[in-house]
């Protein structure tokens, strides 16, 4: 990951955004580009952290956006889409960007964060469990739970790598 540096996302990011999602979409057999100027436009819906090499590409990203769990009366954030570009996957990006994201939220007071995941797509799967995320089965897709007792477990195993 050398060379690489994750900050919060701005909105003249959205172009290289686009770009990346399009990548994620294409991944998934899905020819969608999303429009930059739409990213742009709705800019205060989503926040996300990107990954940005020295000659400033962006070459990854972690996006999502807060919830609110009515019958708890408990704030949360879904984690909607983590993308990496083809050459950086598997260089510790992706959970930078996670964890980046997860500690950024934590920090104002979120302790319940969520995600969806194909059930075909299993290296996510296993990425998301890495990070301490716990599966429920719907059907053809799971949502992954970060909380309580596992986002504990995840707080402090972060601080033993520091």
């Amino acid at each position: 990951m050398s060379g690489v540096r994750i900050r919060k996302a701005v909105p003249e990011d959205a172009g290289q955004l686009a770009d990346l999602a399009h990548e994620l979409n294409l991944f998934h057999d899905d020819d969608t580009r999303p429009s930059s100027v739409l990213l742009r436009d709705h800019w205060e819906y989503f926040e996300a952290l990107v990954a940005e090499t020295a000659d400033r590409r962006l070459v990854g990203y972690a996006a999502g956006y807060g919830t609110f769990q009515f019958h708890t009366a408990t704030p949360g954030f879904e984690i909607q889409n983590i993308a990496v570009g083809g050459d950086f996957r598997r260089t510790g990006i992706g959970r930078k960007l996670m964890e980046g994201l997860i500690l950024e939220k934590y920090a104002v007071g979120i302790r319940k964060f969520t995600l969806g995941v194909e059930c075909v797509n299993e290296s996510a799967r296993a990425f998301y469990r890495a990070l301490g995320f716990v599966e429920r089965d719907f059907g053809s897709a799971k949502r992954c739970y970060l909380r309580d007792r596992e986002l504990d477990q995840f707080l402090e195993r972060l601080k033993t790598e520091q």
